[in-house]
């Protein structure tokens, strides 16, 4: 009987988590550019991008604020591409998005 309720009291705490996590992540990407969004974190911002050019854009003037570039190979119906994805501080994020408005 103790079992059964621990692992139902379990169960619920874990659903309550989950659901906490989906609305403190409620925060919609907005675009900054072509194929290209900025979505805001705790304490960063990450850039997403599947352009090429706007992600090497990015990586030559700001390399020096980029804490963690990745990419990632994805396929659709017109074939594969990369998807990449830039996280930087939130006041680093407000620097490259007037940057984005005026050069890309």
């Amino acid at each position: 009987m103790k079992k059964n309720l621990l692992i139902a009291l379990a169960v619920l705490i874990a659903n309550a988590l989950a659901i906490t996590k989906i609305y403190a992540q409620d925060n919609k990407p907005q675009l900054i550019a072509d194929e290209t969004t900025i979505s805001y974190l705790k304490n960063d911002a990450k850039i997403e991008t599947d352009s090429e050019v706007i992600a090497m854009k990015l990586v030559n003037r700001f390399n020096q604020i980029i804490k963690r570039l990745t990419w990632t190979m994805k396929k659709d119906r017109h074939g594969s591409y990369k998807h990449y994805s830039f996280v930087i501080n939130k006041e680093d994020a407000e620097i490259i998005k007037s940057w984005a408005k005026k050069e890309l």
